[in-house]
């Protein structure tokens, strides 16, 4: 992960109190009772501290949202940064533009961030096709697809969300080209089999995230900013590909590395997305059906206290660790098989499962809003609301941690040590309050 920077010194956090009391029981009985205004104070509550734990890995020197923090006994440190603030930027933008007023420093701090992205993650592989590199320990700069539409998406959002506030022409435009510049990376993708990644040495390949969903989000954002119909044509492809992939491999395994496919909670709420967006964009309402047959498959993976797991793979010798579901509460830490970097079993991330909660409720909301969704729904939005640190004595106050240390139990220590914090947990929580509000309270 890079050079880890201490940020400041503190006193070990104390035994959580208040909200970390109340587990998920607390809060998804809150939900399913009637009164919507004190839910809405609550979750409008809970956005802000995400706000303030996304704000406070802000880096000054380099400009940027670092990614990781970690609790460490003598003080916090936040490692370098790198991709995560691709989700912590379209969650930001969600919370400024509901803002009476916008910040401009936290504004300033949203597009520096995406800069620095730009200037550090990018590669062109071509005249005007750009795609996003992940950090490497050396060896060649490989361009993902996964990276590149969510960089397409935030540059199309920051775009949009410009243009709104009349920000001047010559500086939106920027975000609105390179936008453009990666749905060329997706498109030339499409086009070499639909490659996952580009290998600056060896070209494209086509083995590891499967992630036809995030390009098909992408695409669209691009086609609503250009009304190009040529990126529309390419998201409904990607849809195509995705349904072909289900039928393939029975089941949503999008994650195929070594041979191996797997069901990964990082990778299954964008398929979600991205067929209600094809339905959207071609009328067809098969996207619809295999949306809701995605739904059905996540329903029955949810665990009792609404988060999912980590991944399940399509071979079941290779889940024998995990026998039931519920058994997955005892191995947070996973476990590794020789041979396979792959064979890591646990608990999806808060933010998984928050990205999970929105697409269902963009599900909920594009089939005529049926009450069989509602409880998934709740569930996944008890599991982050029980999850978020809301210690206000805490260094890492309103985030949410990617890990629990403590082996068997289904609250968090936020005492504890050793216990990393993402950032873009903080930006699909945020999203995913914001939407609740918008979406089921009206």
């Amino acid at each position: 992960m890079g050079e880890k920077v201490k940020i400041r010194p503190f006193e070990a956090a104390k035994v959580p109190t208040c909200e970390q009391d109340r587990g998920f029981d607390y809060y998804y009985d809150k939900l399913r009772d009637d009164n919507p205004e004190e839910l809405r104070v609550l979750l409008k509550t809970r956005t802000k501290a995400v706000h303030l734990g996304n704000m406070s890995t802000y880096d000054e020197k380099q400009k940027s949202f670092r990614g990781y923090a970690q609790l460490t006994s003598d003080g916090v440190f936040y490692y370098q940064c790198n991709l995560v603030p691709l989700v912590i930027i379209p969650g930001e933008i969600d919370y400024l533009s509901r803002q009476k007023e916008i910040d401009r420093e936290d504004m300033g701090k949203v597009l520096s961030s995406l800069d620095w992205l730009h200037h550090n993650q990018s590669i062109d592989i071509g005249p005007g096709i750009t795609g996003v590199f992940e950090n490497q320990e050396g060896g060649n700069k490989q361009a993902w697809v996964k990276y590149s539409a969510e960089k397409a998406i935030a540059e199309a959002r920051i775009y949009q969300f410009l243009t709104r506030m009349t920000w001047p022409d010559q500086e939106t435009k920027l975000y609105k080209e390179r936008a453009i510049s990666h749905a060329e990376f997706l498109a030339e993708a499409a086009e070499h089999s639909f490659a996952v990644k580009y290998d600056a040495a060896g070209g494209w390949i086509n083995n590891g995230w499967l992630s036809y969903g995030r390009a098909v989000r992408a695409l669209n954002e691009v086609f609503k900013i250009t009304n190009d119909n040529r990126y529309r044509e390419f998201a409904i492809k990607y849809g195509d590909k995705l349904i072909e992939t289900l039928i393939d491999f029975n089941g949503p395994y999008f994650r195929n590395e070594e041979g191996v496919p797997c069901f990964d909670s990082d990778i299954i709420a964008d398929p979600i997305k991205g067929l209600i967006q094809c339905h959207n964009l071609s009328g067809d309402k098969q996207y619809l059906y295999e949306a809701m047959k995605l739904k059905e498959w996540l329903i029955v993976k949810q665990l009792k206290d609404g988060a999912y797991p980590l991944r399940i793979f399509q071979d079941p010798e290779l889940n024998k660790a995990t026998p039931r579901l519920e058994q997955l509460r005892t191995i947070l830490e996973g476990r590794t098989e020789s041979g396979s970097a792959l064979n890591l079993v646990g608990i999806a991330s808060p933010g998984d499962v928050a990205n999970i909660t929105i697409s269902l409720i963009e599900l909920w909301e594009a089939t005529g809003k049926p009450s069989d969704i509602i409880p998934p729904i709740n569930k996944g939005l008890a599991y982050c609301l029980y999850t978020q640190n809301m210690d206000k004595t805490s260094p890492v106050f309103g985030l949410s941690p990617s890990w629990r240390p403590t082996i068997g139990k289904l609250s968090p220590s936020w005492s504890s040590v050793d216990s990393t914090y993402s950032g873009d947990q903080g930006g699909l929580i945020e999203q995913m309050y914001l939407m609740y509000i918008d979406k089921l309270f009206g």
